[in-house]
């Protein structure tokens, strides 16, 4: 286990890459974290360390005032890349100048404002499309409630499909006393799901550690114009941990916002209560493959929850790894069909998941002092071409 505490000296992403040793094949993963207990940035966010592709979708955005969404693309290739954006919101596709034909040289990084393609939206969707090197993207987003700090995390790749699945929903004691102390939109747990293209009739089932989950009619059934971006509000849901997913009669992509009292923030409400909110973000994911390694964040000491799950019966073989790279005691963890369940080990660093032939969906909560944050747990295929993170915020 290796930590890297500082980015590189332009605060830029870098690339992470690993050689076998021996010539044996080899699997690895890396996380990166960022944590503030004060200023407009208050909160924490993490993400998993993702493949460069020449395809990604990102969902989520918010552009509301007081929302700040900032959507990274890095060439992590040793070539250039030309990438065009397709950007989506509740109305269809938007007509966005300066989206198309952008250049990336190699090692080279470019931001933007999600805003400057779609103002003043509730959901966001952006589809990053690549020609010549792959590249790696996300949306960094933070919220303001006046000068509360409301939210800070990072928006990661999700997956596509008719059926997707968000492994990791969760929703605090205190959600109601959240939605009523913000003045902002959406304070509340949220799905937000885009159709790829054409218009979409949607069902969303909750998967709790007994089983689905009912919910409401207008949270369970969803309808999407062509192309156009929607949220579902969770309200009243019980308090938990949760999978979301959504089956629908043609491709989407969707994530999920849980959020939580930001005790250790340095702000209040007029009353003197606490009232900085933090979120984290879990995108669909694609199923994990065979042997797959978790990287936990270590900053602000952090709890960290792995949660599995599946839609048939399955087995999980779990072996924590400490900070000094030591094996602990592998562990079996039995999943009923539709169910999601919550494994935690407080010395753990990382995690070596073994799913043999199973179907099985993984993502990671984290909360600490700064915050709560979520990060989606891929397997990763070796190419060669590294690693992208990113460092600081």
């Amino acid at each position: 286990i290796y930590t890297l505490s500082e980015p590189d000296e332009n605060g830029q992403p870098i690339a992470v890459a690993t050689e076998p040793i021996g010539g044996s094949p080899g699997t690895a993963a890396a996380s990166s974290q960022y944590a503030a207990t004060d200023g407009d940035l208050a909160g924490m966010t993490a993400a998993a360390c993702t493949s460069a592709a020449h395809q990604h979708w990102l969902t989520g955005a918010i552009t509301t005032p007081g929302t700040t969404a900032v959507l990274t693309i890095t060439n992590p290739s040793a070539t250039n890349s030309t990438v065009d954006l397709s950007v989506f919101d509740a109305d269809g596709r938007v007509e966005a100048s300066g989206a198309s034909g952008i250049v990336l040289a190699p090692g080279q990084t470019h931001s933007m404002l999600v805003a400057g393609f779609a103002p003043r939206q509730e959901s966001v969707a952006v589809q990053v499309s690549s020609s010549g090197g792959p590249v790696a993207a996300d949306i960094q987003q933070h919220r303001l409630d006046g000068i509360v700090p409301a939210g800070v995390d990072t928006l990661q790749p999700a997956n596509a499909g008719s059926t997707v699945v968000i492994p990791g929903l969760h929703i605090p004691d205190e959600a109601d006393d959240i939605a009523d102390s913000s003045g902002l939109d959406h304070q509340t747990p949220t799905l937000h799901i885009a159709s790829t293209g054409a218009a979409a009739s949607a069902t969303v089932t909750l998967r709790g550690p007994d089983g689905p989950v009912d919910l409401p009619s207008e949270a369970s059934a969803v309808e999407l114009a062509p192309g156009a971006t929607t949220t579902v509000d969770l309200s009243g849901v019980e308090p938990g941990t949760y999978a979301v997913e959504i089956d629908s009669d043609t491709n989407v992509v969707a994530s999920a916002a849980s959020l939580t009292f930001n005790s250790a923030a340095d702000n209040e409400d007029a009353t003197g209560n606490t009232a900085a909110v933090d979120t984290a973000y879990m995108p669909s994911t694609a199923p994990i493959r065979g042997e797959t390694i978790v990287a936990l964040p270590s900053l602000a000491d952090p709890e960290s929850q792995l949660v599995l799950t599946s839609a048939s019966d399955a087995t999980v073989s779990i072996t924590p790894v400490d900070s000094d790279g030591q094996l602990g005691e592998a562990s079996t963890q039995e999943l009923a069909a539709d169910t999601a369940v919550t494994i935690e080990h407080d010395d753990a660093a990382a995690y070596l998941l073994e799913t043999g032939s199973n179907t099985v969906h993984a993502g990671v909560f984290v909360e600490s002092s700064a915050g709560i944050s979520a990060l989606p747990v891929n397997t990763v295929s070796a190419t060669g071409s590294g690693l992208p993170v990113r460092l600081g915020y």
